[in-house]
């Protein structure tokens, strides 16, 4: 590294974020810092919902502690790495932190940005972001948050991953870790696609369609358990956020009807 990488990167430090982006030589690069998170609240609940529904997918998936969370975020980049899947290079490394290179744009981004905000565009990230998804589960893989905000795409629309610091098969069956995958992404999505809901639930069946029946049944549990929430009487008055889990859940539902 130069010397004006490590004076950025001094700086950076001196920030208390957990993660903060810096520029140096002409490249944007992005301090992570290990963090101890509470959220046991937050298990609790998801574990609970889980057991009464009978839903593995769902479950919380345990953070690893404060001083291992690093270490497996690197091991899992390199196995991503290895597989000729796109994720940040890894550009410096102590216990309490890592550097890693900038992949582009997240999808949330591209999809929030209003001077971007025509139909072809927001398909075209749809069907590259689908392809990219399938193409790791194709790969024996999984993602950890398959959520758009951990999912960049750069200028030549090639697509990206980021946010590593757990590891679902530890809890789940790789079959399991898949369909989460899918389930995120697709309640994580469906939102920015409202007004073209035909055409992106047609896009969540094509995915679906390229998965085993054993897979498939793990995303059938949660699309047929929470139908519920498409037939809510007064639903027009419930406002986007009912709107956009109604979406999804009929997304997810399309395939079974």
């Amino acid at each position: 590294m130069t010397d004006e990488f490590d004076k950025a990167l001094q700086n950076a430090l001196q920030t208390d974020k957990k993660i903060t982006s810096f520029t140096a030589n002409n490249n944007v690069y992005w301090l992570k810092r290990a963090e101890e998170e509470n959220r046991r609240l937050s298990y609790i609940f998801l574990n609970t919902i889980s057991k009464i529904t009978d839903i593995p997918i769902i479950q919380a998936i345990p953070k690893a502690e404060k001083s291992k969370v690093l270490a497996l975020e690197i091991e899992r980049i390199e196995s991503f790495s290895k597989h000729n899947v796109k994720v940040p290079q890894i550009v410096a490394h102590s216990q309490d932190y890592i550097v890693l290179t900038d992949l582009g744009r997240t999808m949330s981004s591209l999809l929030k940005d209003k001077s971007l905000q025509t139909i072809d565009f927001k398909r075209e990230i749809l069907q590259k972001a689908i392809a990219a998804l399938l193409d790791i589960h194709q790969k024996k893989l999984y993602l950890s948050q398959a959520v758009v905000r951990n999912i960049c795409i750069n200028k030549e629309l090639e697509v990206g991953f980021i946010d590593f610091e757990d590891d679902p098969n530890q809890s789940l069956l790789l079959e399991q870790t898949q369909a989460r995958d899918i389930l995120l992404f697709t309640t994580s999505s469906a939102r920015f696609y409202i007004s073209d809901r035909d055409y992106y639930k047609q896009a969540i069946k094509d995915l679906l369609a390229q998965y085993p029946d054993t897979m498939v049944t793990e995303i059938s549990k949660f699309a047929s358990k929470f139908n519920w929430v498409r037939k809510l009487p007064f639903k027009d008055k419930l406002g986007s956020d009912y709107q956009k889990m109604q979406l999804a859940v009929a997304a997810l539902n399309h395939i079974f009807e």
